[in-house]
């Protein structure tokens, strides 16, 4: 059973589009590649994305599907649609309580949920902007989280350098159904 539990986090952790769907919920989309981090970094960052699933569904069992805490590096990004001020408030409460939590990125807007044919447009340009990612050559692709959400996408991790980041952006650019790019990107220590 340890094995199995370990492996399905493994596929997960490693980008597995089917898997990283299921945990974002039917609103956002998520891309997930392996990137080059220790394992450890990784498990804590499902650890905190996983605790805070768990608080918001507490909160109001509808926010699993409404609302995506993606963890990088112990920054967390929070994306989705709610109808007020206040339950957003309440979302970054609990965000900024949990253990580990080492920056908040609030991108939750004041709307209804995108409707199913946006999210299945987001899945649809997501999986074409990792494709392009991983086989454009000189970018490290498994460096890079993805995460689409109304026509945003959303890109957190660790650059090479800015002639590396700047061929991401270009195929973010170049990719029909991108609205917007929120870089959140840093760059590798030297």
């Amino acid at each position: 059973m340890k094995h199995l539990l370990l492996i399905i986090l493994c596929l997960i952790l490693s980008g597995c589009q089917f898997a990283s769907t299921l945990f974002t919920g039917a609103r956002k989309i998520t891309t997930v590649i392996i990137d080059d981090r220790t394992f450890q970094d990784d498990l804590k960052d499902f650890q905190i994305a996983m605790s805070l699933r768990e608080d918001f569904i507490e909160i109001d069992p509808k926010l699993g599907l409404d609302i995506s805490p993606d963890v990088f590096e112990g920054k967390v990004l929070l994306t989705g649609a709610l109808p007020n001020i206040e339950l957003i408030q309440q979302i970054l409460e609990k965000t900024w309580r949990t253990s580990d939590v080492k920056g908040v990125y609030n991108y939750i807007r004041i709307a209804e949920p995108p409707s199913l044919e946006i999210v299945n447009t987001d899945a649809a340009v997501s999986g074409a902007i990792r494709t392009q990612l991983t086989f454009t050559r000189h970018i490290s692709s498994s460096n890079y989280k993805l995460i689409m959400e109304n026509g945003t996408l959303y890109i957190m991790g660790i650059a090479k350098n800015q002639a590396e980041l700047e061929r991401v952006l270009s195929v973010i650019k170049n990719t029909a159904g991108v609205n917007k790019i929120v870089n959140l990107t840093r760059f590798r220590d030297k």
